[in-house]
């Protein structure tokens, strides 16, 4: 926060057919606009306590990598498409992998199974005899899914999808097996719950189109017949 700054209450152009700013401030949760005057110049009064997904970003601009490499890391890992180039997005597009910088549940799914992969080969190291009863590598892979969602700034897809990663080790632990629509209409309700306005953001709704479309296609169908310990059963 700085003196010398004038705010005012979000407004935008009133043009048809155009982009809508004053909304899209309002589905943001910008409830504020201002800025700084040259004259005098401004004086910070208190600086803002970083989270830590800014801790996270800066950590990572500081590695001694190329700048390509550096912003296509934010975006593959904590989700900063913003930092792309215009030459990113057309590439991403041409190669229809523009989802892969969205965090989604492929990357929650994949921290948490990484996670318990490696939590569950540990307690097969340390208690060989009886690994397999072992709690504490599902917790330790829930608060893998919890932290990575976190980090990647709990955006409604990512929400949406580490909900549904707790749900999905909820039922492989072997407790009680909701329905996968309970796992999804969860999922919904919590993020309303904890941010109602994503109901006005389209990457809500084409998240959990896309996870209903998933559900319907294959609820009902036959596992697969491989072996247990292949690679098939993952």
């Amino acid at each position: 926060m700085a003196n010398d700054a004038s705010f005012a209450t979000p407004s935008g152009f009133a043009n048809p057919d155009t982009f809508n700013y004053e909304q899209w401030l309002w589905r943001e949760g910008i409830h504020a606009t201002g800025y700084l005057r040259q004259e005098p110049a401004p004086v910070r009064l208190s600086p803002a306590g970083p989270t830590l997904r800014q801790l996270a970003l800066g950590f990572l601009a500081r590695q001694p990598l190329g700048e390509q490499t550096k912003r296509w890391l934010a975006a593959l890992t904590l989700g900063d498409s913003e930092q792309l180039t215009q030459d990113d997005w057309s590439l991403l597009n041409a190669t229809g992998t523009t989802h892969l910088v969205v965090i989604s549940g492929l990357h929650v799914g994949l921290v948490a199974s990484f996670v318990l992969m490696l939590a569950k080969l540990g307690a097969r190291f340390t208690t060989p005899t009886h690994w397999r009863m072992r709690t504490w590598p599902w917790w330790l892979a829930a608060l893998a899914c919890v932290g990575y969602a976190t980090l990647a700034g709990m955006a409604p897809p990512a929400m949406r999808a580490m909900v549904m990663t707790l749900v999905g080790l909820w039922v492989l632990s072997g407790r009680h097996a909701p329905g996968p629509w309970q796992g999804w209409w969860l999922a919904l309700a919590l993020v309303l719950l904890f941010d109602p306005l994503a109901l006005w953001r389209p990457g809500m709704w084409l998240s959990f189109i896309a996870v209903a479309w998933l559900i319907i296609i294959w609820q009902g169908r036959s596992r697969p017949r491989v072996s247990r310990a292949g690679a098939g059963r993952w």
